[in-house]
């Protein structure tokens, strides 16, 4: 864990083990209200979060919808990796119990505020993606739907940092991930 150690306008950053019970913000709390004028103020810092799905023991089923309103293509902005960056059709991981059109109506939801009604699927391709060792960080098999706007408006939810409708003009201002670019331009004739 890396702690900052503030000592007048001087900044140290210093990287420790801490035990996994030591709940940062309690301490931060109880410590910015003990330090004193001139003392040292440790401030400790939460470790960035986890791809929860990095390096699995079997390949993840997800799914993705591809939702059209006005003649646009709902995407996102991916705020994860794989993909991190990347514009994509929205979606993500099948829970258990779930079944594909479930599963997208949840995540579409989850993602961009758009509620949906997921159709048949229509597109299945693999994201495999290997560490600077090799190694398997993550491996996807995506399912891609056909669905039906319902309502709402987007706005970047769970893992998304941005969600919007696009013109088939305005994808190819964007940096979209290659099997979204593939998928909407075989399937739907959407984009150049």
């Amino acid at each position: 864990m890396n702690y900052d150690i503030f000592q007048g306008d001087a900044l140290q950053t210093r990287d420790t083990r801490i035990s996994p019970f030591f709940h940062t913000d309690c301490m931060n709390k109880a410590l910015s209200s003990a330090v004193k004028p001139g003392e040292h103020k440790l401030i400790l810092k939460k470790p960035a979060a986890k791809n929860k799905n990095a390096y699995p023991p079997c390949p993840l089923v997800a799914v993705g919808a591809v939702v059209f309103k006005n003649n646009c293509v709902l995407l996102v902005r991916r705020g994860q990796a794989p993909s991190e960056g990347l514009w994509a059709i929205p979606g993500g991981s099948v829970e258990i119990g779930e079944t594909l059109q479930e599963a997208a109506e949840r995540e579409i939801l989850e993602e961009t505020g758009i509620r949906i009604r997921a159709g048949k699927p229509i597109y299945t391709f693999d994201v495999i993606d290997r560490d600077a060792e090799g190694k398997i960080r993550f491996h996807y098999v995506i399912v891609d739907l056909a669905a039906d706007y319902v309502s709402g408006q987007p706005a970047a939810g769970d893992d998304a940092d941005d969600a919007r409708w696009v013109s088939a003009h305005e994808i190819s201002e964007l940096e979209v991930s290659p099997p979204t670019l593939r998928l909407l331009k075989t399937s739907f004739g959407f984009g150049g």
